[in-house]
């Protein structure tokens, strides 16, 4: 897959690509979509996230820009959702920083205002300046730089925004504070989208990252098995989430993994998904962003946060070890109910409750798998034995 930039200059032979972006124009989002692409390019802006998956399926705009993720907010569920709604391809992801500043109309002050408009994600990243200043209303609008452009077609100088200094600059608006975010390595993640065939044949990427997004059956163990598929495969989950089914109360599991599931163990591990999930849908593989760039960081070095004490660590670690025991005992449970049922169902056959023959097929299978996930065979067997003969009724045995 080119780079960005060589996408750019190879789309303007034929014509140059169009990008829609949620918000106005000097949002966060435009500037991912001229970062990716190029300053040269046409943005459209537009006001909802589907607004823009439309916007791109309508053939009005060549490809889109979606947040999915902020370092401080999480995630974007909202955007996350309408690309869900489509079969579009990811063709590259996006990381930004997201400095936030308090802009005003000329002659106005930090102490003359009274409200603050931004998008409610730019607030959510902004909790320890409201918390400094509790006598600014905060005001809740779609976009950074739409609350940016409002203000400037006004005469209100009580009234502010945060956004971006480049939306002060576009808006004619006066920079009263910087850095308002509440950490100074806040950044948002965008995908880049387009409709399936359009973004070139994907080659073989240094750091491919996929979409998978499956749905499991309703019952004790069902997101365990899947996971636990990801991980004999050895494919890392980079993020992982539940967003909304499709019908009342059911949900989809979103995951970030960082593989090219197209050939290899990873497409093995992708058929063990698809055996053991009710939907899979993958959307990728694209280049994960390199991060950053250094003169985008604010400062030599992104500070890290601070550890936390090593007991609590050790504390938390016991409760996903405690996790990962119930998960355990909630599938050894359901696998002794399937062990019964095939036994009944021998028994109908007149063929007696218990399979000698099967019983070695799992021990050996067993053994098997823990070969590719890089555990001692020998031990594991001594286990699943143990499993079923505790599966086997003892007037069977």
């Amino acid at each position: 897959m080119p780079t960005p930039r060589k996408r750019m200059s190879a789309a303007k032979k034929e014509a140059a690509p169009t990008v829609a972006f949620q918000g106005e124009l000097g949002a966060y989002s435009d500037e991912a979509a001229r970062s990716w692409f190029g300053e040269d390019v046409t943005t459209v802006p537009c006001r909802e996230f589907r607004d823009v998956t439309k916007a791109v399926a309508s053939g009005a705009a060549t490809f889109g820009v979606l947040p999915v993720e902020n370092t401080l907010a999480g995630s974007v569920g909202q955007a996350l959702d309408a690309l869900l709604e489509t079969d579009f391809e990811i063709v590259g992801e996006v990381i930004r920083p997201i400095r936030h500043c308090l802009l005003g109309l000329p002659g106005s002050t930090p102490e003359t205002l009274h409200k603050v408009m931004s998008h409610p994600v730019a607030l959510v990243q902004c909790l320890r300046f409201f918390s400094e200043h509790p006598a600014l209303e905060a005001v809740a609008v779609h976009d950074t730089a739409g609350a940016a452009r409002m203000i400037s077609e006004g005469t209100d100088k009580t009234v502010g925004a945060i956004a971006s200094e480049a939306a002060a600059k576009r808006y004619g608006l006066t920079v009263l504070a910087r850095d308002l975010q509440d950490r100074s390595d806040n950044s948002t993640r965008f995908y880049v989208v387009c409709p399936p065939g359009q973004g070139g044949k994907v080659p073989e990427l240094a750091s491919p990252k996929s979409l998978v997004v499956f749905e499991t059956g309703d019952r004790p163990g069902a997101l365990v098995e899947v996971l636990l598929a990801f991980a004999r495969r050895g494919l890392n989950l980079s993020r992982l989430e539940s967003r909304p089914g499709r019908l009342p109360w059911t949900y989809r599991f979103v995951a970030e993994v960082t593989a090219d599931l197209r050939s290899g163990e990873a497409a093995a591990g992708l058929e063990e998904i698809r055996s053991r999930a009710m939907t899979v849908v993958v959307r990728g593989p694209f280049p994960v962003a390199a991060g950053i760039a250094p003169e985008d960081k604010g400062a030599k070095d992104v500070p890290v946060p601070e550890m936390e004490p090593w007991e609590d660590r050790l504390d938390r670690t016991r409760k996903a070890i405690n996790d990962v025991d119930e998960a355990l005992i909630g599938m050894l449970s359901e696998r002794m109910r399937l062990a019964r049922r095939a036994q009944a169902r021998r028994k109908e056959g007149g063929m007696g409750g218990v399979d000698p023959e099967r019983e070695a097929q799992v021990l050996r299978r067993a053994a098997e798998l823990a070969r590719k996930a890089g555990l001692p065979d020998e031990p594991i067997r001594d286990v699943f034995w143990r499993i079923v003969a505790l599966c086997t009724p003892k007037h069977d045995t």
